[in-house]
């Protein structure tokens, strides 16, 4: 059932637009995702069986493996950095569109360029709706298991944790994704986050520093 409501995550309270909470989760220990089914622009990707026909990259910006967190962005800005403050952010105070695909903020397509983005709130919410999520490891590594209903195709989300000025915080125990969708007028951004526990869509404070999991056509 979706619902409005709020959730402590890490050190803070912000607004949820749709929180799922998933009870009775098993923990998958030593499961690996599903092998890649192509790759587009030397990026591998797998095959959800989407309705949209939206493929899912197996890592995330600046990772080399499904289980590697790889870099932690602002929302709406191309490279990483060492500290994430609302001084420093490129977009918060801003009137911003969606950010899909536009090099300028997009940091999935400047960095991989080709047809590669960052997933809308609506990409998310389909690749939530069509799949099953499991609490599980990968090489050791903590994380999301998201597998296809469809074609029981998998993919693996690291809890990479999120920053927050210069500390970080949740690594090994939960996982934080932008989406390209913004919010709150000119202060957020849509984003999924999930626990060993639950799993949400919610609105962050753009100038967190959030991991990005790529999609393309």
């Amino acid at each position: 059932m979706i619902k409005t409501t709020t959730l402590l995550l890490g050190h803070r309270f912000f607004s949820i637009l749709a929180a799922i909470l998933i009870t009775g989760l098993c923990f998958t220990s030593a499961r690996a995702q599903s092998e890649p089914t192509g790759q587009i622009n030397g990026h591998d990707y797998v095959d959800l069986g989407l309705p949209s026909g939206t493929k899912w990259a197996t890592c995330n910006v600046g990772a080399n493996k499904p289980n590697e967190a790889g870099g932690h962005f602002a929302w709406g800005e191309k490279i990483t950095k060492s500290e994430f403050t609302v001084g420093n952010s490129n977009t918060i105070g801003k009137q911003m569109d969606d950010i899909a695909g536009r090099k300028r903020y997009d940091a999935a397509t400047a960095q991989w360029k080709g047809t590669w983005r960052i997933p809308s709130s609506e990409n998310i919410r389909e690749m939530i709706d069509n799949c099953t999520f499991q609490w599980a490891t990968l090489e050791g590594v903590a994380g999301a298991l998201f597998t296809s209903k469809i074609n029981g195709n998998s993919i693996f989300l690291p809890a990479a944790g999120w920053r927050d000025k210069n500390s970080a915080y949740g690594l090994g125990e939960g996982g934080a994704y932008w989406s390209s969708t913004p919010h709150w007028e000119v202060e957020g951004a849509g984003a999924m986050s999930f626990a060993m526990n639950s799993l949400n869509l919610e609105m962050v404070p753009r100038f967190w520093g959030l991991s990005i999991r790529p999609v393309s056509k």
